[in-house]
């Protein structure tokens, strides 16, 4: 499934998962697909900041952000990115993206996200 229609299921069940309060966490569960995997049959390094994208944007959504940033002409992006690789993702396997919002500043809000 690529990034468009995993957005678009993740943009549908936002209403289930509640409203979003800062310091609390997003968990979205996936399944490694074939579309995901590099020649060493798990999970693509690429893949991994991609579905980071998607608990962000879960945030965002969830916290009404994505209006507020509409209506101010606000474009969210990274501005430094450090990952770490704890254990490699398997063809087939479930696993969640947990993502948090630690704080909001006056310019910018760090953001964690890991990947069980």
């Amino acid at each position: 499934m690529y990034v468009w229609a995993r957005m678009a299921r993740m943009m549908a069940t936002a209403s289930r998962r509640g409203p979003y309060r800062i310091g609390g966490e997003s968990r979205l569960a996936f399944r490694c697909l074939p579309t995901d995997i590099d020649f060493n049959n798990h999970l693509n390094n690429a893949r991994y900041m991609m579905l980071a994208d998607l608990g962000r944007i879960d945030i965002f959504l969830r916290a009404g952000l994505i209006a507020l940033a509409r209506k101010n002409g606000w474009a969210p992006m990274i501005g430094g990115l450090q990952s770490t690789y704890v254990r490699e993702i398997r063809l087939w396997r479930h696993f969640e993206v947990v993502s948090s919002g630690r704080h909001a500043g006056h310019r910018q809000a760090p953001f964690r996200a890991r990947q069980w």
